[in-house]
């Protein structure tokens, strides 16, 4: 077993690969009273194509999500869910772009938890009768989705973003997609991607190492890895559509901006790169800025927010904004990003509070193991020496990155109020 020191956390995560590709990932924390397991699958929502023994084989739009469902039915009809609750255990699953994620988080029954949460995910159980009744489900939460006006200006934008179907897709998908979803698919996607070589386990908290080995190796360790092989993902650093505007039945109008950029030419970690991003748009946008007290003082705006995101290689930074006069802040948000003045005080007031924050929240069994997890979808990597990464952050490098954006490569995604 491999000892990594998570470096100023005063924390050391140690990691088990089994025979099978396994990577098992522990961290003990025992001032805690919780312990936390997640159990990860590399299988998300833009996995829409990939390669198997020289086959290349496409999927309907949503079949990560439609299979996490599914994953919770058992031959014996006996509710997980009341499993977990008879321990006082919480339980979860997600999915995202990249992966989908099985939780369970509880106090006082951590082989019980544990061992329930394995089965969960080792023992697929799909019939034609549950698969159509999970149909009407997910046809439920697609149309409250729908409903949804943030959602909405999301995924308007992101066919606005993206030229490939990969990125522009809703990992929920939509209602004709999963129409294409049965038995016989989700079992040759479950036994394609949920083996051990494609999955990863991470356990944080008050726990015994030994004794979760000893269960995860019985259970797991017989298992057969396989051959997959994700195809590559065709996509440009343009974006695909410069500005769309239509009309909803909402009340006021709501603006959205992509910035786009490819990251694979910058000569630095996706970690840097994101948090040089947050910080930038904290300087800018941030609830201490200038500019964003100037929106509300004005009343130009009435909501107003501002997100980064890493998609693979490309950078997205958004800019939300509720306004009734959508020209005069689109004008204001352009003319900031022109004119970029970074001030060295509030650089480092920032980066303190980001370090501040990583080294409080060590202190939680809960708030790492969710740490590690996003490493892991984000970045690819644990990243030990993340405090220091962070401390090494200046100023100086922020502005290369920022003399690497066109600012102009933008979307403008408008939903305008009813009439």
């Amino acid at each position: 077993m491999k000892e990594i020191k998570l470096l100023g956390l005063d924390l050391t995560l140690y990691q088990e690969t089994l025979k099978n590709g396994l990577n098992i990932y522990y961290l003990p924390m025992m001032n805690n009273n919780t312990y936390n397991i997640q159990y990860g699958v590399n299988f998300g929502g833009k996995t829409l194509n990939f390669k198997y023994n020289n086959e290349i084989i496409n999927i309907p739009e949503g079949t990560a999500h439609y299979l996490e469902h599914k994953m919770f039915e058992n031959e014996d009809n006996k509710s997980v869910y009341e499993l977990f609750e008879s321990h006082a255990t919480s339980n979860n699953a997600y999915t995202n772009d990249k992966r989908t994620i099985y939780v369970c988080s509880g106090t006082s029954a951590f082989e019980e938890d544990l061992d329930i949460l394995l089965d969960l995910v080792s023992k697929p159980y799909f019939t034609d009768e549950n698969i159509e009744k999970e149909r009407g489900i997910i046809e439920q939460e697609i149309k409250q989705s729908e409903d949804n006006i943030y959602r909405t200006i999301y995924n308007l934008q992101l066919k606005g973003l993206y030229h490939s179907k990969e990125y522009q897709q809703t990992v929920i998908g939509t209602i004709d997609t999963i129409k294409k979803i049965n038995k016989d698919l989700l079992y040759k996607i479950y036994n394609y991607f949920y083996v051990p070589n494609n999955m990863f386990l991470i356990i944080t908290g008050n726990f015994n190492i030994n004794n979760a080995s000893k269960i995860i190796n019985k259970k797991l360790s017989n298992i057969k890895p396989n051959n997959i092989k994700l195809l590559p993902i065709n996509e440009k650093e343009q974006i695909k559509i410069k500005r769309k505007e239509i009309t909803g039945n909402n009340e006021t109008n709501k603006i959205l901006i992509g910035i786009k950029k490819d990251i694979s030419n910058i000569n630095l970690s996706k970690l840097e790169i994101d948090v040089y991003t947050y910080i930038l748009l904290e300087m800018l946008f941030g609830d201490s800025s200038s500019f964003k007290q100037e929106l509300f003082d004005k009343k130009i705006v009435t909501s107003f927010s501002v997100s980064n995101e890493l998609n693979d290689n490309y950078l997205v930074l958004r800019i939300f904004g509720i306004s009734d006069n959508i020209d005069l802040f689109i004008s204001k948000i352009e003319k900031e990003l022109k004119n970029i003045n970074l001030d060295e005080k509030s650089f480092n007031r920032i980066k303190k509070v980001i370090i501040s924050g990583q080294v409080i929240n060590s202190d939680y069994s809960g708030t790492m193991i969710n740490n590690l997890v996003s490493y892991i979808t984000l970045y690819d990597d644990i990243i030990p020496n993340r405090l220091e990464i962070l401390r090494n952050l200046n100023i100086n490098t922020l502005k290369e990155l920022i003399n690497n954006i066109n600012f102009n490569n933008k979307n403008i995604t408008i939903i305008k109020k009813k009439s």
